[in-house]
């Protein structure tokens, strides 16, 4: 995926999922588009998937682990 021409600077994104799969190639593209960016996955990766992605893209990627299901995460 890719945003193209499309700038997000200044723009808070949040994306779920983002440890991997279409969640991590979605928050890869926001990065890209200079989001300020924060990702939320249930499993321990995304603090990972946040490094990676902080360092390809030279800026700060906030990364959650929460689960939204629980309802101790509400």
């Amino acid at each position: 995926m890719t945003m193209g021409t499309f700038d997000f600077s200044g723009k808070n994104v949040l994306v779920t999922g983002a440890s991997s799969g279409i969640g991590m190639a979605v928050a890869d593209s926001f990065a890209a588009a200079n989001a300020e960016l924060t990702i939320l996955a249930d499993r321990d990766e995304v603090h990972k998937t946040g490094d990676m992605l902080s360092t390809k893209h030279g800026r700060k990627i906030n990364a959650v682990q929460c689960d939204l299901i629980e309802n101790e995460n509400r």
